[in-house]
């Protein structure tokens, strides 16, 4: 669709998305999002499906989670491999109040933060994996395709198309300038007109969005 940079909102008046269009798309269809599952959010295209997790209740993005996780122990990872993926996911489910606004956006960091950059580093140091297979992993919702951290692209179907078909930028702020996801084409620029979203980026999606990737970032679906 044309006009889809419709400008950029503030964080005052930012609800699920600094595109107008949706973020009235996903403010008239909340009732329906919030019955939706990964595969869901999998066949949605990449601008909807950012502010669809930010409409997810916390339970949502808990099932959201432990759906990823269990499909990322079907691949042929070692033994040691596998046993630190099961770490992530009983940290997410020992941790559930990530998932839910009882907690400021500095508390939350911090408990991820603290967990996440110990798990980076080991998953490194000892596991030989690289950045953009630890991003795949729990920097992203995304169905991982294989063992070297490849993500498959989002699909976009009817149910819940906001760009066209040919159209996979996300026009949004689409990245976390601390936690930078982008891949190895593009860094998390910071943007005058990106206003700071409470969770859609970084570790697990549940950090800021605070930046862009360039033309050729990823974002943070």
């Amino acid at each position: 669709m044309a006009g889809l940079l419709m400008g950029a909102c503030t964080s005052e008046d930012e609800i699920f998305s600094c595109d107008k269009e949706v973020n009235n798309w996903v403010k008239n269809n909340l009732k329906e999002i919030r019955t939706m599952d990964r595969e869901d959010w999998l066949n949605s295209s990449s601008e909807a499906a950012n502010a669809m997790y930010r409409a997810f209740t916390p339970t949502q993005r808990l099932v959201f989670w432990n759906d990823k996780f269990e499909e990322l122990m079907l691949l042929p990872w070692t033994n040691e491999e596998l046993g630190h993926i099961c770490k992530a996911q009983e940290f997410v489910n020992f941790h559930k109040e990530i998932f839910s606004n009882e907690l400021s956006i500095e508390e939350r960091d911090d408990i991820i933060d603290a967990f996440c950059y110990k798990w980076m580093e080991f998953a490194m140091d000892e596991l030989g994996w690289d950045e953009l297979k630890v991003r795949a992993v729990i920097g992203s919702g995304r169905k991982v395709l294989n063992t070297n951290g490849d993500l498959a692209l989002m699909k976009n179907t009817t149910r819940t198309s906001i760009l066209s078909e040919d159209e996979e930028e996300d026009s949004s702020c689409n990245c976390n300038q601390k936690h930078d996801f982008c891949n190895g084409s593009s860094e998390c620029m910071s943007d005058s007109g990106c206003g700071s979203s409470e969770h859609g980026c970084g570790w697990l999606i549940l950090q800021s969005c605070n930046g862009r990737c360039g033309i050729y970032g990823y974002g943070p679906a």
